[in-house]
């Protein structure tokens, strides 16, 4: 963190996108199902990023301490945040709603991580983030974050736009590719020309 994770992805529907994602600070690689995409690396996806470091609960969020709790075989302290008061104002009803968009967590007892998030919406669950299968490495073990394409599957290389990690063919591709240099030099063109 924040230039180095790898995330894998064990739920099979997920049609279209990546099965796994590695970022070595260097490149970043996305295995699909038929291709490996690589591009420039990027830190990672705010979702994630709030799960591994909870500090974004200081700022703001009005704390309780709900007591222990097992997320993914692991003990954690369930914690309730909710927004401070100029966030759950109801507009139309001047009410205060307490519950309409609090959060629960339960922060790992060894590692400080979120295990779990569950965010509410009018006192039921509307979005529920889980990490299962966490253990700490020992030390010494050094982490793995590259991936490697499968036999058979091929590398295409990305400058990190986002057509160019479509499945596209290879025609397609190259005529995007060549669609978006014209753009990018047009633009630059036009910039000169109003400049002078």
């Amino acid at each position: 963190m924040p230039g180095r994770y790898r995330i894998d992805y064990l739920v099979d529907d997920r049609s279209g996108q990546p099965r796994a994602i590695a970022c070595d600070g260097e490149r970043l690689r996305k295995l699909y199902h038929n291709r490996l995409v690589t591009a420039p690396p990027r830190l990672l996806a705010p979702a994630f990023a709030r799960l591994i470091d909870p500090a974004w609960l200081l700022e703001h969020w009005q704390l309780s301490a709900a007591g222990e709790a097992l997320a993914g075989g692991r003990r954690g302290f369930q914690v309730i945040a909710e927004p401070p008061a100029w966030v759950r104002r109801d507009a139309w009803t001047r009410r205060d709603d307490r519950s309409s968009c609090r959060v629960a967590v339960v922060i790992d007892a060894e590692l400080g991580i979120v295990l779990r998030q569950v965010s509410y919406a009018s006192d039921r669950p509307a979005v529920r983030f889980e990490l299962r299968g966490v253990t700490a490495a020992r030390p010494g073990d050094a982490a793995d974050f590259g991936l490697a394409a499968p036999a058979g599957i091929p590398v295409i290389e990305s400058g990190g736009g986002p057509l160019q990690e479509l499945d596209l063919s290879a025609p397609v591709r190259a005529a995007s590719t060549a669609l978006l240099q014209g753009a990018t030099a047009a633009t630059s063109w036009l910039q000169r020309r109003l400049k002078a």
